[in-house]
């Protein structure tokens, strides 16, 4: 079974080195967290660990963390890879993969989400909520820049 990844494109009007810090070191001050985290109101930040092999995760305010996942591919400002975990669905990870490209208008930011297949019989529930899902995170990611 074959599942259409997501994609989504933006632009913002920043350098590579400039859009791929605010993607990755400055994701907790710009992701939704109050409504696409585990903690929600809860949590205080996100973290992407800046190596392959860091990881993906939340703080919430007793600083208790939750992994998201982890850093599979790091090759600043170019592109970033993640693995991403679904609550309720154990030991299944899809990918979201960010690439950035140079533009005239600043930096191209395209973010592939796939490998829904790996979920099975859940994968097209769960591809259809993130497909919405995704428009307020790269919304907020733009608004960054603002």
């Amino acid at each position: 079974m074959s599942v259409e990844p997501i994609r989504k494109q933006v632009t913002v009007p920043a350098s590579m080195d400039d859009a791929f810090a605010v993607f990755t070191q400055k994701i907790g001050s710009w992701w939704p967290h109050e409504t696409h985290s585990i903690g929600e109101a809860h949590t205080e930040t996100v973290i992407i660990e800046g190596h392959e092999g860091g990881r993906l995760y939340e703080v919430v305010d007793d600083g208790t963390e939750h992994d998201w996942g982890a850093v599979l591919l790091w090759d600043p400002p170019r592109q970033v890879t993640l693995s991403w975990r679904f609550t309720g669905v154990d030991g299944v990870f899809t990918e979201v993969d960010v690439t950035f490209e140079p533009t005239d208008e600043g930096t191209v930011v395209n973010l592939e989400h796939r490998h829904w297949e790996r979920i099975g019989e859940k994968a097209a529930e769960l591809r259809a909520r993130y497909h919405d899902g995704w428009d307020p995170v790269m919304a907020r990611f733009v608004a960054a820049f603002g």
